[in-house]
C-alpha cells in the first residue's frame, strides 16, 4: 500500500499511517459509482498496513497487515485510559504476536513495541515522546480512517465497528479539549 506521510518529524513525534490498499480493493470491487457499499461490507474484516512512526522511525516496519480499525479503536481506548490516569496500557494487534505499550508520566509517553511468540524481541523499548504528540497522532490517524470509510460509504456511520471507533473518538476529542 501507499502511505502518505505529510508532516515535520521531530525526535518527539509520534505517528501512525495507515495503508491505503484495502479502499482500492473495495473501489475495484464495486465497480460502479454507488455511494454505499451494501449490506454485506463488514469493516471487522478490513485489513491493512500499519505504520507506526515514533521520533521519525518506524517501529512497525515488521508487523503484517492488521485490523486496521480495531487497532486504532484500540489506540483510542489507550489513550483514553492513560489521559485518565492509567499509567501504562497495552495494544495488542490482532494479526500477528505484537504488542504496543503506553507509559504515562506527566506530559510525557513512553513507547515500547516487542513481539511475542515463538521469536520474541522488542523493536523499541521507552522511546520518549510527548504525550500529546501521542495522542494528536493517533487522533490524527483515526480521523483520517473514519473519513477514508464515510467517503467510501455514506451509510458507514451506522456499521458498528465505524460507530464504535466514532464513539471513542469523540471521547477523546472532549478529554483533548479539558485537558488542554
Amino acid at each position: 500500500g501507499d502511505f502518505e506521510l505529510i508532516m515535520m518529524v521531530t525526535q518527539d513525534s509520534f505517528k501512525i499511517v495507515t495503508g491505503d490498499t484495502w479502499r482500492s480493493i473495495i473501489d475495484d470491487d464495486r465497480g460502479s459509482h454507488t455511494t454505499t457499499l451494501g449490506d454485506n461490507f463488514d469493516f471487522s474484516r478490513v485489513r491493512d498496513v500499519v505504520d507506526i512512526v515514533v521520533g521519525g522511525t518506524s517501529i512497525s516496519r515488521r508487523v503484517d497487515e492488521d485490523s486496521i480499525f480495531f487497532l486504532l479503536r484500540d489506540l483510542l481506548f489507550a489513550v483514553e485510559k492513560l489521559s485518565n490516569g492509567d499509567g501504562i496500557t497495552r495494544v495488542s494487534f490482532y494479526e500477528g504476536p505484537w504488542d504496543l505499550i503506553l507509559q504515562r508520566v506527566g506530559k510525557a509517553a513512553y513507547v515500547t513495541m516487542y513481539r511475542s511468540g515463538r521469536r520474541p524481541g522488542v523493536v523499541v523499548k521507552d522511546q520518549k515522546v510527548s504525550f500529546d504528540g501521542v495522542r494528536e497522532g493517533i487522533v490524527t490517524s483515526s480521523k483520517h480512517l473514519v473519513s477514508q470509510a464515510l467517503d467510501l460509504d455514506a451509510n458507514a456511520a451506522v456499521d458498528p465497528v465505524i460507530a464504535s471507533l466514532l464513539a471513542i473518538l469523540k471521547r477523546v476529542e472532549k478529554l483533548q479539549r479539558i485537558s488542554g
